[in-house]
């Protein structure tokens, strides 16, 4: 099986997935750091594809809608704290070979493998995050 290509959304997700500083991460932390650290929303196919995509590089492990950081995943992620977002982003996506940002639309769905999660289950996440404010 051929290894997935990253993409810059893709370490955009990696990013997020560190909310807590090295502890398991939830669907709703993660959507919540993602929108802090970018000013947006990851669509329900750009976080499905990026987490079928992290996962199968070993950069990260799902459990039951939690999500943590492998050793090497959380190295390369705590190399580019102090820096703004889009200057770490860019140096994990020149070291893991990241290509440039997807487009993806909001209503856009990923592939059935790809699928860690409903949409359902996505939108009840992203109901709780907006609760917040």
């Amino acid at each position: 099986m051929n290894q997935p290509t990253l993409c810059r959304n893709d370490i955009w997700i990696l990013q997020s997935m560190d909310a807590r500083k090295g502890r398991q991460t939830s669907l709703v932390d993660a959507i919540s750091h993602a929108d802090a650290v970018n000013h947006a929303i990851p669509a329900y196919a750009e976080l499905c594809r990026a987490v079928f995509r992290l996962s199968a590089l070993g950069l990260i492990v799902v459990d039951n809608e939690m999500f943590g950081l492998t050793d090497s995943a959380r190295q390369l992620v705590a190399a580019g704290r102090g820096r703004n977002f889009l200057d770490a982003n860019d140096r994990i996506a020149e070291y893991l070979g990241a290509g440039a940002w997807e487009v993806i639309g909001w209503e856009s769905e990923p592939p059935q493998e790809q699928r860690f999660v409903t949409r359902e289950r996505f939108e009840q996440a992203l109901y709780m995050y907006r609760r917040r404010f």
